[in-house]
Formats: C-alpha cells, structure tokens, sequence
C-alpha cells in the first residue's frame, strides 16, 4: 500500500536546491549520490588543542546564493571548528570540496566552471601591502592561521533552451501541460532545481488525472558547449488509468464511518485524483478526533487488466486510530487591575459519534464569575455547514458596570473557502445592568452575523498571515420600560510577519475599528457599550478604561472606539523569548468621531515562555499620556499571545 506524500515539497527553496545539487549528475551524467556528511579523504580528528586553525575563503562565487549554498556544503567550512590535523590533510580537504563545489556550480547552470585551490600555511603568511588588500579586501587573513582558498571562475551561465516530455507505455488521460507551464525554466538559467520540480509537477499531474502509478523514469541531458545552452528530455511512465474504488476504514470505534464520509470529495468511479485524497485526509485529521488518519491505496497497479477493458478500480484504506474523545483543562492568568482569575474546562469532542463537541468553562476572578456552554455540530446539513448553540451565565462587578445576566445564541457556520468562514444565527439576552444612572433591567433579541478571514501558519503562535473578523448584530428589545433599538458593528484584525527563516523574530500588529449605531447614547444599556483598555486591548492601562469616565473615575463606555497596536517578539534562547510593545486607542460616545485628547497610548516589554500548549506571557505596560486617575502600570500574565 502506498501513503499519501505530496510530490514536491516546496517548504523550502534552498532545500529544494539543495536536493537539486544531490541529483545533478542524474541530470548531466546519471551518477548516483554525490556526496555526504564525511569527507571521504580526512579520516580521524586531531585534538582541538594542537589542531591547525584555518580561515576558509570563496573568490568569484557568481552570486550569493551559491555561496551560502557551498559554505553549507563544503567540509572547509562544516569543519572549520575542529581545525585541520596538517596542512597536507587541509590540502587534502580543499581538494576534495573542489568536485562538490563544480557541482553545485553545475546544478546552478554554470557546466564550464573551474575550481582552483589554494592552501597557505601560517609561516607562508606575509603581511598584505596596501595596495592588495584595498583591491582583494575578500583575501585579508588572520595572523596565525592558515588559508584555505577556493577560487572560481563560473565561465558562462548556460540556457535551458528546451525541455521536453517523453512518454512511455499507456499514453496519458490528459494531455500535459506546455513544460514552461510546469515551472521548467525554459529561455532562462539552466538550474537543476526547478528542472526536476517541473518532471514532479508533471508526473503529480498524471497522479491527478486519473493514473495514479504514473512516475518518473528518468531524464537525458545535452549541453551545447559552444552556444552554452541546455536541453533536457525527462521520461515519464504515466501507468494505467484508474478510477475511485470502494472506501474502507480501519481501526473506528467510537467515531462514526458515516459521518466521516462526508469528508469524501469524490463518488466512487469517477477518474481517481491524489489531490481529492491529500485533501481527503487533511480533512479527517482537521476533525480533531484522532492521532493517525493514514489513506493508502495500492503500491502497484494490479497485473491483470480489467475485463471490461476500462480503467481499473483503485480500493482506497482508510488507516485510523482515535485519540481520546474528552479532555479536562485549568488555567490561570493575573493583572493588576482584575487580579487572579482560575478557569477550568471540559471538552468532550464526539459527543454522539459524528464530532459533535461540548464545550464547557467556568472562569472565576475576583471582578467576574462567568459559566459558558457550547456546542457545535459539524457538516450540518452540508458538507462545510456547521451548527452552533451557546449559553451563558455571568456575575460582574466592575467599574464600569454591575451585570447579572444570561444569553442565549444559536447559528449556523458555514466555510466559504480555505480562509473565509460566515455565520449567522440569533441571540436573546436578559440582564439586570447597573451604572452610574442606576439599575435597569435588559431583555435584548439579537441577529448576530460575522465573516471571518484566517490564514495565519499557526493558531496560538502565528509568524505570518492575517486575521481579520467583521461582526454585525442589530438589536432590539427593552431597557426598563422602553423600547430600544441600535446596531453594531465591528472590524477587527490582526497581521503577522517574520523576520528570518526561522521564525524567531516576528512582527505583529493589530487594529480595531467599532461603532453602535443609535438614536441616543442612552439608548445603549452599559453592557452592549464599546470600551477598550486591558491585557488583550490597550495594555497599560486598566481594563475598560481607555475613553471616558465619570466623576469618580469610572468608565462610561461609548459608541465608537478605536484600536491600533504593533509588538516586536524573539525567542532569545531555547523556549525563552521576550517582546516590546507599543498600544493606543480611543473610545467615544459620539458616533464615528474623536477628540485628540481621546486617545491615550502605552509601551511595554514582556517575557515569554513558548510552552508546549503555547506561549505563556508575562507583560509590563505604562501609559505615555496617562490621566490622573490612571495607574503608573499595569502588568499581565496569562497563556496566549496578547493578541
């Protein structure tokens, strides 16, 4: 049986360009290998003590990418640390990098370049006049050491002027596309790398097209030395056409076959497609419900043809193993103006045997007690369409306001694309509110809608992509005696950019931008109000507390509030990692309009420990342009990113 692996695996282009280099010979002359991790000449490791220390240099490397490419590759510089037994044994490892390096040279289409190198032992190391090291400043040498040159001279890059498709055996289902349509470089520098990503495109292409034992067989290359140019025929055996066969599963217990079928993209017989599997299996692993989901079909084609003489039935397993349905969690976090809040939880994800999940949370601080119930039911209805319901119950005493209330919510979801999720679904909300005007009791019905955008690499701890979330929820109801009515609407987002490969420096910034719309602001009862401040909005100031306040200091709320905020995080060691931080934002009672004096602004570092359920957070905040009545600083700790 065959695992499902995706044919190229473009995470990386300097991996893939250095697979290219591993496979040149293929292309140029059919070797094999080309090399590995020992160096083959320079056996045995002296002692770091009295080994002989050494500068290694690169002269005439025809671009950069090709340098860092070789400094990774050669033993010059993989084994610079542990110094060189001898000058003879240093020779020995120059020479041979020079046969690796003329193929890394090749792989990037240079197919004439010359190597030559050079070794100079310490006592050989006379001083550099002037007038040479202002010239060559690449040659400057340490004093003590001695230098192991490599010097190049690329001679031209060669052209791939041609790169063609042969087929062998069964001709293929679909007829493959133009190879420059297949990533080939065709008109440009003949590179090993996009070569070869090209053969697996085309030959992914056949999998995806109903032939899914179509492989490559090999490639014939032919270099025109004089006009420096390349062409290069690659066989494909495409094997014979196929269509989807009956679906299996193995290893089921509590999770329910039928439910797990409407994962399925495909009806069985229609002409097989690899894509619609890999898809297939993301989606299964995607449910949350187990610890493998393996879909495997055949190694190889059977050896009898079909008696109908049509393309064959490919039997398609479905390899599972569940990983527990429920599971039990606890949290903790603290500032300085809620104080210490404890949260549990119990999630049981397949309640009834189709994925069902319930999610339970009582959070418990000294400012707020809030028990929350959800429910979500997926591929409700339709593939992609999901069923929601929530409850919950809460006890506030803020200053802002006191709330005793509940609200209930029900709503389907439904994923438009890859990234874009919509929703709609209804609300009702009672609540006894008190604020500065006194007590009021609140019965609010509700038509909450969203579309919500999410490409980030990661949930917890994103290093690229975007989040973004508009809401829309007009209301309706009493407040008191009266009716009231009012909508509100609220754009919110969040952007992520790393700063090296490796993704320990990142970027990130946030926004936020709401506005109720009503007659009066007294038409707004204070829990359903716009208000900012706090760990997860403007940091360094109280919570609630960005925008206006009362006589005696307490927040009021408005209908217009606005948030900006940009955070540097590092991982500076291991798991250990810090961040500085700038936050501002503005709320007003006005619709759609603020004061300069509206807006207050904050600074701040954290401290972060990257945990393996995420990061857990420690931050410092103090307000640039604080009030009288604001604090000097205010500091967090939780588990989560701030946003």
């Amino acid at each position: 049986m065959r695992s499902l692996m995706s044919p190229v695996n473009a995470r990386a282009a300097r991996a893939l360009r250095a697979a290219g280099v591993a496979a040149f010979c293929a292309l140029a002359s059919g070797c094999g290998l080309l090399f590995g991790d020992e160096d083959p000449l320079d056996l045995g490791f002296g002692d770091p003590g009295t080994a002989l220390a050494y500068e290694p240099e690169l002269i005439g490397a025809p671009s950069d990418e090709i340098a860092a490419l070789a400094e990774q590759s050669l033993s010059l510089w993989r084994r610079q640390e542990d110094g060189a037994q001898s000058v003879a044994l240093l020779r020995r490892r120059a020479e041979a990098d020079i046969e690796i390096l003329q193929k890394i040279l090749r792989s990037e289409g240079y197919f004439q370049a010359r190597v030559e190198r050079e070794v100079i032992a310490p006592q050989e190391a006379a001083p550099q006049s002037e007038a040479s090291a202002n010239a060559n400043p690449q040659s400057e040498r340490v004093t003590g050491k001695a230098r192991a040159i490599l010097r190049i001279d690329p001679g031209p890059a060669f052209t791939l002027v041609a790169h063609e498709f042969r087929i062998e055996g069964e001709a293929p289902a679909a007829a493959l596309p133009e190879p420059s349509a297949l990533g080939a470089p065709v008109g440009a520098r003949a590179q090993a790398a996009p070569i070869l990503a090209a053969e697996s495109e085309a030959q992914s292409f056949l999998r995806n097209n109903g032939q899914p034992w179509a492989r490559s067989t090999g490639r014939r290359s032919v270099a025109d030395l004089e006009q420096s140019s390349l062409s290069v025929t690659s066989t494909l055996e495409p094997g014979p056409q196929a269509q989807f066969g009956p679906l299996r599963f193995e290893g089921l217990d509590k999770v329910r076959a039928r439910y797990l079928r409407t994962y399925q993209g495909w009806a069985e017989g229609a002409p097989f497609s690899h894509e619609q599997l890999e898809t297939f299996q993301r989606d299964l692993l995607a449910t949350d419900l187990f610890r493998l989901a393996s879909v495997r079909i055949p190694e190889e084609p059977p050896e009898a043809a079909p008696e109908d003489g049509g393309p064959h039935s490919v039997p398609i397993l479905v390899e599972i193993e569940e990983r527990k349905p429920r599971t039990v969690s606890a949290g903790l976090r603290y500032d300085t103006d809620n104080g210490i809040e404890a949260r549990l939880g119990f999630v049981h994800r397949n309640l009834f045997g189709e994925n069902e999940q319930l999610d339970l949370r009582f959070d418990a601080g000294m400012l707020e007690q809030r028990f929350t119930a959800s429910y979500r039911e997926p591929q409700f209805a339709q593939p992609g369409q999901d069923l929601t319901a929530g409850f919950s119950a809460r006890h506030i005493e803020d200053e802002a306001y006191d709330e005793t209330g509940a609200t209930l919510t029900v709503g389907l979801e439904r994923e438009v694309t890859e990234h874009w999720i919509i929703g709609l679904g209804g609300l009702l909300e009672a609540a006894r509110v008190t604020d500065l005007s006194g007590d009021a009791d609140v019965f609010l019905a509700g038509v909450p809608g969203f579309a919500r955008f999410d490409n980030t690499n990661d949930q917890l701890d994103p290093s690229k992509g975007s989040r973004w979330l508009f809401q829309l929820t007009p209301f309706a109801g009493l407040l008191d005696a009266d009716t009231t009515t009012f909508l509100t609407a609220d754009l919110s987002g969040s952007a992520y950019q790393a700063l090296d490969e490796e993704g320990r420096y990142v970027i990130a910034g946030r926004a936020r931008a709401a506005s109720i719309l009503s007659s009066r602001f007294e038409d707004v009862p204070a829990n359903r109000r716009l208000y900012a401040g706090g760990g997860g909005s403007v940091r360094g100031f109280a919570d609630r507390h960005v925008g206006p306040l009362d006589s005696d200091g307490d927040p009021i709320g408005g209908r217009s509030a606005a948030e900006i905020g940009a955070e540097l995080r590092a991982r500076l060691y291991g798991d250990f990692g810090a961040a500085a931080f700038v936050d501002a934002g503005a709320v007003s009672p006005q619709l759609l309009a603020f004061s300069n004096s509206d807006f207050l602004a904050a600074y701040g570092v954290g401290f972060r420990y990257y945990s393996p359920i995420g990061p857990i957070r420690f931050d410092v905040a103090l307000p640039m342009n604080p009030r009288p009545s604001d604090d000097d600083f205010q500091f967090y700790f939780s588990i989560g990113q701030a946003f």
